[in-house]
């Protein structure tokens, strides 16, 4: 790779050409199948398809069936057929869902006219999103620096190789555990495959899809679904997805944890489709409430779940009160039955056991516990944490969110009076309040699903925060006394903000929603454009998040890249490489193709890279080489974490630039390693020539 002249985004152009395909194609193709049209069919494919990636991965590898993309086109053709048999039971949904939300021809219209304005909205979104990510990406073959990257392109790497990107066998290559969620992992193994491109490549083409398609569709999807009789609303919700830098781009600065990235992207849809169960928001009959609860359950958790479990956690800390409303309704209606508050004590005793056990079994699962132990001091006050929270600041630090934060405001203060999906905004309280905790104190108990990590929970808060905000844009134009306001007819006391009122048919109808939604639309833009918008320290953070391409990179900087491109040229396919993983050395896999003595578990592999410095001088150390069949070895020399008991055990091969070193200055022509390349100042791939008794 020649880091001085890294390609273009315009030349990954195949790569996000492929990434569209794998997260649209499939779930298009069930979403035709259920019938959805419009805003629902776009936001419910990325969902459709992450499942069908994860869990045709799965059934490949349990049917020893290799991974390509035939397997989620395949099994999206066979869940097509299956729900061709239920068609009747489909079509009788649709008639009633039509039924219930008012077929008439103006619902007709005003559905078409809201249709136009969310597309409007999502292309919007989609072009800001792109354009904040490439102006701070440079190119689409920067390597992320954080030091999740190397497992996660690591596993990649491991999918193509094996032929498999199950989530239950994909930790199989650096744990003893095979269970990992790979919903992401399939996803850009599929991209790699089809475009051919880097795993750098193919990583960012998928960032950028999800950036700017599936979260604005999400959004907007969980915004009709607040206030479903607003034409701009859904709209308002496209463009301002791209006003927060919390998320997206938090989650590809920090860590970087591209599984929770992936698995946060798809939450509006999981929590606009709950909510569409559970009877909040858009008028439904039991037929299409328990449809859309069936296309929840099956289409849209598991891909959730297996992008990354935590997920699910989010989802019922952001849906709990709309359960709990609708819940409390239903008891009402109960209680006023003979004999009915018994059976609601009854019910209520029920309902609390199963809950104690399910919280019970989750809590003390091996999942949970083992990603709570993780400990995070206290980043902030409480206090400190709340003003994040209201000005939109992550837990890095960085800008403030002034304009998009006030419209969240207005939005949920909007929503609280019209006595419309108030639950929403306590679940998005509930979200603050878990970032409170885990930004200001070392507890565990609520925050262990999410690693005790502030910034995993901060991206919750924003999942409600982009609907809120759409409402709250619409509620100000609504108030606005110019001559929009004389413009709109008498409004009905039950309408919402932003609502499409009158005739939408006739032209002065169609003048107001105009007018209205331009006048929304405008605000947006100012609210995700203007000074004021958080945007620059955003841009910064990526910038140094994605720098490969500097020569003080945190991983890798230029000349480790450089060496790593030159390394499938002098070590042969097939050998093992020994690296240190505190200096990233560990990617010669994922960006060279070179197996990793790293990713063995065997007391020879262990013995290598602890003692590898002694391999001239130690005949134990010698057989430990000879066992593992190693030749090579990668020294980066810029170790991170260095001072963490784990990286004494890679001390012998971070030691082997003294061992050269010092042969080097003793002449001997029979030193036990040779140096292949340089690159850099400490950059060097060396060939282990020499061993106590022999090598081979």
């Amino acid at each position: 790779m020649d880091v001085a002249a890294l390609p273009p985004w315009t030349a990954a152009a195949p790569a996000v050409a492929a990434a569209a395909g794998v997260l649209l194609v499939p779930g298009l193709v069930v979403g035709l199948a259920l019938r959805a049209t419009g805003l629902r069919l776009w936001a419910l494919a990325p969902a459709l398809s992450a499942t069908l990636v994860a869990v045709g991965a799965v059934l490949a590898d349990a049917l020893g069936v290799p991974w390509t993309p035939w397997v989620p086109g395949l099994l999206a053709a066979l869940v097509v057929v299956l729900l061709a048999v239920l068609q009747a039971g489909v079509q009788r949904w649709r008639r009633e869902g039509r039924a219930a939300a008012g077929g008439h021809a103006e619902a007709g219209r005003r559905r078409r006219s809201a249709g136009w304005l969310a597309t409007a909205g999502l292309l919007l979104g989609a072009v800001l999103a792109a354009a904040q990510l490439t102006a701070a990406v440079s190119s689409p073959a920067l390597v992320g620096q954080g030091t999740d990257v190397v497992h996660h392109l690591n596993s990649v790497r491991y999918a193509l190789d094996t032929g498999s990107a199950s989530s239950l066998t994909i930790g199989l290559m650096d744990s003893g555990s095979g269970f990992y969620p790979a919903a992401w992992h399939g996803v850009v193994s599929l991209v790699a495959q089809l475009s051919g491109a880097t795993l750098p490549v193919c990583t960012n083409a998928v960032s950028l899809v999800v950036s700017a398609v599936v979260w604005p569709a999400g959004s907007a999807l969980l915004a009709a679904q607040v206030l479903p009789r607003s034409s701009v609303v859904p709209m308002a919700a496209g463009v301002l997805s791209a006003a927060f830098p919390v998320f997206p781009h938090l989650l590809l600065i920090w860590g970087i944890v591209y599984p929770a990235f992936l698995a946060t992207a798809l939450l509006p849809v999981a929590l606009a489709l709950a909510l569409a169960a559970l009877g909040r928001g858009e008028p439904a009959s039991p037929t299409g409430r328990a449809a859309r609860g069936a296309v929840l359950a099956v289409g849209v958790l598991p891909g959730l779940a297996l992008a990354h479990p935590s997920a699910g956690g989010a989802l019922l800390v952001l849906g709990l009160p709309s359960a709990l409303a609708a819940a409390g309704g239903g008891l009402r209606r109960l209680a006023r039955r003979p004999r009915g508050r018994l059976l609601v004590v009854l019910a209520l005793a029920a309902a609390s056991a199963v809950a104690g056990a399910l919280l019970a079994a989750v809590l003390s699962s091996s999942l949970v516990s083992s990603v709570s132990r993780f400990p995070w001091p206290p980043r902030a006050t409480a206090a400190q944490a709340t003003g994040e929270v209201l000005l939109g600041v992550g837990p890095g630090g960085g800008d403030a969110v002034w304009w998009a934060s006030l419209l969240v405001l207005v939005g949920a203060v909007r929503l609280v009076l019209l006595h419309r999906s108030r639950a929403l905004v306590v679940g998005g309280c509930l979200a603050a309040a878990l970032y409170v905790i885990a930004q200001s104190t070392t507890t565990n108990v609520l925050t262990g699903l999410w690693y005790n990590d502030s910034h995993r929970v901060a991206v919750l808060v924003t999942v409600v925060a982009v609907p809120l905000a759409a409402v709250g844009a619409a509620a100000v134009v609504a108030a606005l006394p110019a001559r929009v306001a004389r413009l709109r007819r008498r409004r009905p006391v039950d309408d919402e903000p932003g609502a499409a009122t009158g005739a939408p048919g006739t032209t002065r109808g169609r003048a107001r929603t105009a007018v209205a939604a331009l006048a929304v639309l405008a605000l947006c833009l100012g609210a995700v454009l203007l000074p004021g918008d958080g945007r620059e320290s955003s841009r910064r953070a990526l910038d140094v998040a994605y720098g490969s391409d500097r020569s003080d990179a945190q991983l890798l900087d230029r000349a480790e890249l450089r060496l790593l491109a030159r390394v499938p040229g002098l070590v042969p396919e097939g050998d093992v490489v020994a690296v240190d993983p505190y200096d990233g050395g560990e990617l010669v896999y994922a960006l060279a193709d070179r197996k990793a003595l790293s990713h063995r578990r065997t007391p020879s592999a262990r013995l290598a890279e602890e003692r590898l410095d002694e391999v001239g001088t130690s005949p134990e150390v010698c057989d430990a080489v000879r066992d593992e069949g190693v030749r090579y070895a990668l020294v980066l020399g810029n170790r991170f974490g260095a001072e963490a008991d784990a990286a004494r055990a890679y001390d012998g091969v971070a030691s082997l630039d003294d061992l050269w070193e010092a042969s080097r200055e003793e002449g001997g022509a029979d030193a036990p390693v040779r140096l292949l390349a340089q690159e850099g100042a400490a950059a060097r791939l060396f060939e282990l020539t020499a061993c106590a008794g022999g090598i081979g």
